[in-house]
């Protein structure tokens, strides 16, 4: 992680650089760069291993206090950024009339799902009264699509 701008008390911006070599080899190269707001806190990379291949999750914590994830492919020798966030626009089409999933849920990777929050057209920011959207995913064409949903109801 690196700190990047001329803030004397803070960074303006941070950086997370991941690098590889081969074994044996003293040149890195670079693999996956991402730069966020200076106050935004990452968590170690995770690689999980799936039926689509080697899945890397980058998280960042941003000052907000919301989280922002970065999911990866490995394919032909590189990191090959994902899609994840055609699937919600796709949630939205088959929700009921009057219910939206304002705030996106995250993909886990682990088992391909995703739990997203639904509100009423009524509801305020904090409150969701209209179910959970329970997603199963997949991945095609570097992007992860709905495979089913199921939800569950409200109050």
């Amino acid at each position: 992680q690196y700190c990047l701008g001329n803030g004397k008390e803070a960074c303006d911006q941070r950086a997370l650089l991941l690098f590889g070599n081969r074994a044996y080899t003293p040149q890195a190269k670079l693999l996956v760069q991402r730069i966020d707001l200076g106050a935004a806190v990452y968590d170690d990379p995770i690689i999980i291993m799936s039926d689509y291949g080697s899945i890397m999750v980058i998280s960042a914590h941003l000052p907000d206090g919301s989280a922002n994830n970065n999911y990866y492919l490995w394919q032909t020798e590189q990191w090959v950024l994902l899609d994840n966030l055609e699937w919600l626009k796709e949630l939205s089409t088959r929700l009921p009339k009057g219910v939206t999933a304002r705030k996106g849920g995250l993909p886990d990777v682990d088992t391909m799902s995703s739990q997203v929050s639904l509100f009423r057209n009524e509801d305020g920011d904090c409150c969701s009264s209209a179910g959970v959207a329970n997603v199963q995913l997949g991945l095609l064409k570097e992007r992860f699509f709905l495979r089913s949903v199921s939800i569950t109801d409200g109050k």
